[in-house]
């Protein structure tokens, strides 16, 4: 029974694709790892094929929420990576967010983004209660002095 961690937010764009792709390779340095591209644009699906080498987790595209809500019954796996669709009125990312132990936001450090940010924790993870952590992505390492 895996562990299962989500990464979500509502908004396209801030890096959930990118960051579910390199926590699974990083991950399955220590532990076997699946990385469900549960977004219907499978973009993961696209980047982990074009990579061409193995890249040590397994991967596996699915968007159909009553296969999502049973994550915890894969076996085989000590953690799941899910790549989400950005859509917080989506059922597959309710699912998800449903049945995730942990779930990771990343998001660039902008005004717009930062917007939908707080929609995402007041809509889809505040009513479930799920452990989270906000991800800053594409953070300009010039501007470590200004924060």
């Amino acid at each position: 029974m895996p562990s299962i961690i989500a990464i979500i937010n509502g908004k396209g764009g801030v890096g959930k694709t990118t960051t579910s792709v390199n926590l699974s390779a990083a991950l399955a340095d220590k532990k076997k790892v699946l990385l469900v591209d549960a977004d219907p644009q499978g973009s993961a699906t696209w980047w982990v094929e074009r990579g061409g080498t193995n890249m040590g987790f397994d991967l596996a595209q699915e968007t159909e929420p009553t296969l999502l809500s049973s994550l915890h019954k894969i076996e085989g796996y000590e953690l799941a990576v899910v790549d989400t669709p950005p859509a917080l009125r989506s059922e597959a990312l309710e699912v998800v967010v449903s049945v995730a132990d942990y779930l990771i936001l990343p998001t660039p450090p902008a005004p717009m983004d930062l917007a939908v940010l707080i929609e995402t924790l007041r809509e889809a993870i505040a009513p479930v209660g799920v452990a989270h952590r906000v991800l800053l992505t594409r953070v300009d390492s010039r501007s470590r002095k200004e924060a």
